[in-house]
């Protein structure tokens, strides 16, 4: 479990109180982070722009189901929900039925995004993943990474991609690759996380991630908010 938080675990103050407090501090700190980050030549990851989309709760509309899993729509958005059901391989099958079309449309759109940014990050690179960029291209550098993380990955994330591969129709070894592509280039992601009597219900631990590649990127193009219920 995460460690507490200073003060957490006894303070006195009202779980919406505790949770503007966080947020209030996470402000203060990007905001500092971002002032020193401020300058004439500003970082590569900091080249994006302010996410000034509102903020929708749309009533969610099935589209289609497969399995065990459905898809529904956010009106007015391009925002797919996922309810996944069943095993890993099982969650991966529906992923890849429900979603065909928008991965098979993405995988070369990413590779594109991938081949005009990688420039951005070799120089934080290893200087063998440079070499194998440099002579064979990024595919070479994904696989590079798949099998350093293979050893180390639980093998439902295996079973997950196999299923999506199967009814997706996209090779799982591109499927592996472009998934480990933030782990390659060693990418920061912004995360947020709240437990106890930071959270409405009291509940053990929420997370958020948010992956940073831009408003203007590929993966903007078929947002996905995605629910696993595994058996």
């Amino acid at each position: 479990p995460p460690a507490r938080a200073a003060g957490s675990a006894h303070s006195s103050r009202t779980p919406r109180a505790a949770m503007r407090a966080a947020l209030c501090f996470i402000a203060a700190a990007a905001a500092a982070a971002c002032a020193a980050a401020a300058g004439p030549t500003p970082p590569a990851s900091c080249d994006g722009a302010p996410n000034d989309f509102p903020i929708t709760s749309p009533t969610p509309k099935l589209v289609r189901s497969f399995g065990g899993g459905s898809r529904y729509s956010m009106a007015g958005t391009n925002i797919s929900v996922l309810h996944l059901r069943g095993s890993a391989f099982e969650m991966g099958q529906q992923y890849g039925s429900l979603m065909r079309e928008e991965i098979i449309q993405l995988f070369p759109d990413m590779y594109t995004y991938i081949d005009e940014q990688i420039d951005n990050f070799l120089e934080k690179l290893p200087e063998s993943i440079r070499k194998a960029i440099e002579e064979y291209g990024v595919p070479a550098a994904l696989q590079i990474t798949v099998d350093a993380t293979s050893p180390y990955t639980p093998q439902h994330w295996f079973d997950l991609i196999n299923g999506m591969s199967n009814t997706s129709g996209v090779n799982v070894t591109d499927i592996h690759r472009l998934i480990l592509f933030p782990e390659l280039v060693k990418a920061a992601c912004t995360n947020i996380g709240a437990w106890g009597a930071a959270t409405a219900s009291g509940t053990d631990l929420l997370a958020l991630r948010a992956l940073d590649f831009g408003l203007d990127k590929p993966l903007n193009k078929f947002p996905v908010l995605l629910n696993f219920h595994p058996t």
